[in-house]
């Protein structure tokens, strides 16, 4: 399930009931980021809390959300990210191209790591 929340920093997408960002679900994140307008705020959150898995669709999906995002003016980031989904974003050398932060107020702080 997608779950989704006006914060003053933007909006911010979660996934509930499950473990994994995948084949299965990604497209699901997509399709309701796409309705809504997101060109209207400054800030894209995707809360990661829980997730302890991403697959290459997962992936594909994150980073074809963010340049989208990014193209439109807006700030795109994933928060809470779990150790084990760090270690993927660093072995497939991503942590250089996804925006992550430790909560939603880092980001607003300047505070990414």
């Amino acid at each position: 399930m997608i779950t989704v929340s006006t914060t003053e920093e933007g909006l911010v997408f979660g996934l509930t009931k499950t473990h994994r960002l995948d084949l299965t679900n990604a497209g699901q994140l997509e399709k309701k980021i796409l309705k809504k307008k997101i060109h209207q705020v400054n800030t894209v959150l995707i809360n990661l809390q829980g997730i302890q898995f991403i697959d290459t669709a997962g992936f594909s999906i994150l980073l074809k959300i963010q340049g989208g995002i990014e193209k439109k003016g807006s700030r795109f980031c994933i928060i809470n990210v779990s150790d084990e989904v760090k270690e993927l974003i660093h072995l497939l050398k991503l942590d250089q191209v996804l925006n992550c932060a430790k909560d939603p107020y880092g980001i607003t702080a300047g505070v990414v790591n």
